[in-house]
């Protein structure tokens, strides 16, 4: 598997990758199609854009901070 820092990605393909999931940005914060933040599934925090970890093979977006990378590894691992 190869990863691909984000902040490495320029800016429009970033947006678009967003926009192809069926979200859009708003003030930093990633939102769905009703225009709700997106909440990160482990922290409950909303997912900013500059901190956005989409899940190698989904479309989950996590922040991308320890608690929730280790949360999901701890839910999914077996099934990776």
């Amino acid at each position: 598997m190869e990863t691909v820092k984000w902040a490495d990605i320029p800016m429009d393909v970033r947006v678009q990758v967003i926009q192809e999931l069926g979200y859009v940005v708003k003030d930093e914060v990633i939102c769905d199609s009703t225009g709700s933040p997106v909440m990160d599934r482990y922290t409950r925090v909303p997912v900013r854009f500059d901190n956005l970890l989409i899940v190698w093979g989904s479309d989950l977006l996590l922040d991308n901070n320890p608690i929730s990378i280790a949360s999901y590894f701890e839910e999914y691992g077996e099934l990776l």
